[in-house]
């Protein structure tokens, strides 16, 4: 599992890196949003890299990430705005090239 030190509207916030999951999501308590889904704009920074129009879904996440110390998936829509993204799993590092 890889967790990624982010912010979101300028809050911190730990992402798990799911490259199966088709779009990013935060947990909707993160949000203080009171239904149970919305579609949200956000200004998403991770490393050096922003989006300040980002599209997420926040919903209740408590049952997929189920104790991992997570706001959130970091999903295939942001891992297509890079032409190359590179895990190196054992050695802890995500390069993110444009």
């Amino acid at each position: 599992m890889i967790l990624l030190d982010s912010q979101v509207n300028g809050k911190a916030a730990t992402l798990v890196l799911d490259t199966g999951a088709i779009q990013t999501q935060i947990d909707r308590k993160f949000m203080a949003q009171r239904t149970d889904w919305s579609v949200l704009y956000v200004d998403l920074r991770l490393t050096a890299y922003r989006n300040g129009d980002f599209r997420i879904l926040a919903t209740d996440l408590r049952q997929i990430l189920k104790g991992i110390p997570a706001d959130g998936i970091l999903g295939e829509d942001w891992l297509r705005s890079f032409r190359v993204v590179r895990i190196a799993d054992k050695a802890s590092v995500i390069e993110f090239e444009k």
